[in-house]
């Protein structure tokens, strides 16, 4: 994570590399009947992302971010993921 700035509201940067295990089971009804397909696989993933730290006071903070997560087996249909972390500095 590398964060632009050292003030109150600082944006940041994250990248990852890694990887990711899938594993998916799904079953169609097929003509009356049920077809189930499975897969099992890993795959190398890499990934980046941003948001903004903002201090609410000197020792609380608020950190909204997007990431994305890309693999060879997903694509660019990776994973897509957004949260809020609440941050205590002492």
């Amino acid at each position: 994570m590398y964060h632009f700035g050292e003030g109150r509201t600082q944006v940041f940067v994250v990248g990852s590399l890694g990887v990711l295990k899938s594993d998916i089971t799904q079953t169609y009804p097929i003509a009356g009947a049920t077809q189930t397909f499975t897969s099992d696989e890993s795959s190398f993933a890499w990934g980046g992302g941003a948001g903004v730290k903002v201090f609410l006071k000197p020792q609380i903070s608020v950190r909204p971010q997007f990431r994305l997560v890309l693999s060879e087996e997903t694509g660019v249909m990776g994973q897509a993921t957004g949260s809020v972390a609440v941050g205590f500095h002492w």
